[in-house]
Order: C-alpha cells, then sequence, then structure tokens
C-alpha cells in the first residue's frame, strides 16, 4: 500500500524500511507494520531476512570492527545481508529521534534486551518509511542495566567532519533523554511486550526485485 503523512500502515502490512543519506538508500529491512497510530508506529524484522546494506564492490560483507575512519574511505556498493539474529519489534514515537527495539533470540524467542538505535525522525513514502542512521546507540540488558554504544565510533564520525560538535551534542541529548525512562523501567522498558510474537497469519515481507531503484 502506499502510505503518506496522511495515511496509515494497517497491522500486517508489509513495508521497506529504508536508511538513506544523501538521497541513497545504504541499507534497506523488510519490515512488518505492527501498529501504527499518529503517536507510534511500530514494526517486526525477523531474525534472518534478507536485506541490502554496504558492501565491497565484490559483494563480501564489509567487517563491522573495522574502524569508522577506514570504513568511510571504502569503494562500496549496496549489496546482500542478513538482519541481525534477533527477532526485533521496533516502537518509534512520533517525531522521535530514536527507536526502541524488542530483541528476542531466534531459537527460543528468550528475550534479549533493548535497543535504543538513534536515528532521524521516520518520514513516510511510497515504500514505507525511511530515516538515516546516527551512529550512537544504547543497550539495554534485560534487568535495566544500559550502556552507550559505538562512542568511539561516534566520536570518529565527529573527528573526521560527519557531524559538527553542534549535531553531536544534540544527538547525544536524544539518547541521553531516554537513560530517565529506562531507569524507571517506564514503557517500552517496563517489559510489557517481552511475550509479543507476530501474528502466525503473518507472511515475510520481501525486499522487490526493484530494490536498486529504491537506493536512489
Amino acid at each position: 500500500m502506499t502510505a503518506s503523512d496522511q495515511s496509515r500502515f494497517q497491522p500486517g502490512d508489509h513495508a521497506l524500511l529504508r536508511f538513506v543519506h544523501d538521497d541513497l538508500a545504504y541499507f534497506i529491512v523488510p519490515i512488518t507494520i505492527v501498529q501504527d497510530d499518529p503517536d507510534v508506529t511500530m514494526y517486526y524484522a525477523a531474525a534472518g531476512s534478507p536485506i541490502r546494506k554496504r558492501v565491497y564492490p565484490d559483494g563480501t560483507s564489509i567487517p563491522r570492527d573495522l574502524a569508522y575512519t577506514e570504513r568511510v574511505k571504502l569503494p562500496v556498493t549496496i549489496g546482500h545481508g542478513t538482519w541481525h539474529p534477533y527477532h526485533t519489534l521496533s516502537i518509534v514515537p512520533s517525531g522521535a529521534a530514536y527507536e526502541i527495539r524488542y530483541q528476542w533470540h531466534v531459537d527460543d524467542w528468550s528475550f534479549r534486551g533493548w535497543y535504543v538505535n538513534l536515528q532521524a525522525p521516520l518520514v513516510r513514502d511510497d515504500q514505507g518509511v525511511r530515516t538515516n542512521d546516527l551512529l550512537l546507540d544504547l543497550t539495554v540488558d534485560p534487568d535495566g542495566t544500559w550502556h552507550w554504544k559505538d562512542e568511539d565510533e561516534f566520536a570518529d564520525a565527529v573527528a573526521v567532519g560527519v557531524y559538527s560538535p553542534e549535531q553531536a551534542a544534540a544527538i547525544r541529548a536524544a539518547g541521553a533523554a531516554v537513560i530517565p525512562e529506562i531507569e524507571a523501567r517506564r514503557g517500552p522498558f517496563d517489559g510489557a511486550l517481552i511475550d509479543w510474537r507476530p501474528d502466525p497469519a503473518w507472511t515475510l515481507p520481501a525486499i522487490p526485485e526493484t530494490w536498486k531503484e529504491l537506493a536512489r
């Protein structure tokens, strides 16, 4: 279906989550809409789903532990990949510069914890929703213990001019604003959705054959 700022997806609809920079999509994930209201959008990404991501020109994956200062210099293209080994339910409050993910292990749906992905506010388009990853994140264990993630990578991005010091401060502030919610165990960090599961009638979405056109 087509979505705009005036229309809403329905539970079970297939869509694409696209991470876009300079009008180029560099990461594409097929998702299933769980809820789409004026106040919040929720979507599910199944562990192991085929995705599109940055890869070396020969199609091989770029090591995740490669230093950011080296990665930004690489010749890359958009190729095939796999969504990380967790089932993920993403909760995105309207206008928020982050999404909060419930994560479950693929084998037994045991709860892994939460992940706060700092990103640009969602924008709707004909394919689904798009955003841009902001590098800095938070991880939250099931007991509520939290940690900043990718601080070194974020610092490198500032050092090479991807973000100005003012932009970096705003990104960190967006993450810091979530920490009181984590520590107070307020929703979504109250665990109310730990037993959530996708509707068994839902089919898994796929990335269309025309995905290269969507990367522009």
